[in-house]
């Protein structure tokens, strides 16, 4: 079985249950949309299962904010995401095998970890090193995307946009640390994670105006 063949694990996954295996072994997550759910219009949509579900999940990847398990059973067919950064002890390496990152990730030699095989690739899950590990894509080389402070990656066993589902190599397995000569070439990277705060902020926006709007037409009837 290749890495990219989830076919067999199309079923409806057990998310509360997946989510409190999470949160047992450490993790803080927040839950997300499944793929091609429409979501403040089409740029939204577009992001193929990988945006947060709830306003609380948008201040998660700013403000330190742990959804609680009971989220997902409220949701039980969300998405789930698994908060990045120094606070949450976890940096995830995502390797995009089209975009060149299988033979980016052996010139890198990064040691086995914790690992998840996504619809086109792989996430390697590895203890934070504390200090500052940017967020960026392909900055560190090609096809490689570094989850790092103030971002999150999409969790087993969430589905992909390619239909398949995410899932654990194997699950019982401990994150290793990153090599120090790769935490040197991150910290040498600018930070833009104000950028995806800034995304989150405008979304926001979007998600309260129309709500104000509402509010005000309701109110200004009721004072008729």
């Amino acid at each position: 079985m290749s890495v990219h063949d989830n076919r067999g694990l199309r079923e409806p996954p057990a998310t509360v249950e997946a989510a409190t295996r999470l949160v047992e072994k450490g993790f803080s997550l927040i839950p997300l949309h499944r793929p091609y759910a429409r979501v403040l219009g089409s740029y939204l949509a577009k992001k193929n299962g990988k945006y947060p579900l709830t306003m609380m999940s948008f201040l998660g990847t700013s403000l330190g904010h742990k959804t609680p398990t009971s989220t997902f059973a409220k949701h039980p067919d969300a998405n789930i995401g698994i908060l990045t950064g120094r606070p949450y002890g976890v940096v995830i390496i995502d390797v995009d095998f089209p975009q060149g990152g299988e033979s980016s990730m052996q010139a890198l030699d990064l040691p086995g970890t914790l690992t998840a095989v996504t619809g086109n690739g792989l996430h390697l899950y590895y203890r934070h090193p504390g200090g500052r590990i940017p967020t960026c894509s392909g900055r560190l080389a090609p096809g490689i995307d570094v989850k790092g402070e103030h971002s999150f990656a999409t969790a087993p066993p969430s589905l992909h946009a390619s239909g398949h589902r995410y899932r654990w190599r194997e699950e019982d397995v401990a994150m290793s640390e990153l090599p120090g000569t790769t935490v040197g070439r991150l910290r040498q990277l600018p930070q833009r994670g104000v950028l995806r705060d800034f995304v989150h902020i405008l979304a926001l926006v979007r998600i309260l105006l129309p709500a104000s709007a509402l509010l005000a037409r309701l109110l200004s009837g009721t004072e008729r």
